[in-house]
């Protein structure tokens, strides 16, 4: 990787309580497409002066990290599950392109059977153009490792399924 290409990937980890960060992040509207305009995390003041920083190296790019992406698409629910994407674990990293101000979201669906899974992407995909400095967004679906609940799922989301360590 040359100089001028920053990418950044980070390994899945559902939020906790702890790292919801933003008043909208607790919505649930339990609606087919598992996300609405409502649940979209607003761009405040400090988004807007945080996206014209420079990076620490003082070019001017502005770097986008996991928990950012996280906080924004944890509006986005499993409507068969009425669980946030990112309780669940499904969101396994990103890779943030500064350059062309692309976004990847790397992320699974509880099986690849999933009857909903082309609206939970097309959630993540809306909730994710919300981020400031995102242009375009991609949603890769991977397979591996399969999600499994017991290690991926956040916490609170194993004590809402029942899944007792």
């Amino acid at each position: 990787m040359n100089e001028n290409e920053s990418v950044q990937k980070d390994s899945a980890q559902g939020a906790s309580a702890d790292e919801r960060l933003t008043p909208d992040a607790s919505k649930q509207d339990g609606s087919a497409q598992g996300v609405s305009a409502n649940d979209q995390p607003t761009p405040d003041a400090s988004k807007q002066e945080e996206s014209a920083q420079p990076d620490a190296a003082g070019e001017g790019v502005r770097q986008i990290d996991f928990e950012e992406v996280k906080r924004y698409l944890y509006g986005v629910n499993d409507p068969e599950i009425n669980l946030s994407v990112v309780e669940l674990g499904l969101i396994y990293g990103h890779e943030w392109d500064p350059q062309t101000h692309k976004l990847k979201i790397i992320m699974t669906l509880t099986s690849q059977m999933c009857p909903l899974g082309p609206e939970i992407v097309h959630g993540v995909q809306i909730a994710a153009q919300q981020i400031p400095d995102v242009r375009e967004v991609e949603v890769e679906l991977v397979w591996n490792p399969p999600w499994d609940p017991r290690t991926h799922c956040s916490e609170d989301a194993k004590a809402m399924l029942g899944i007792w360590d």
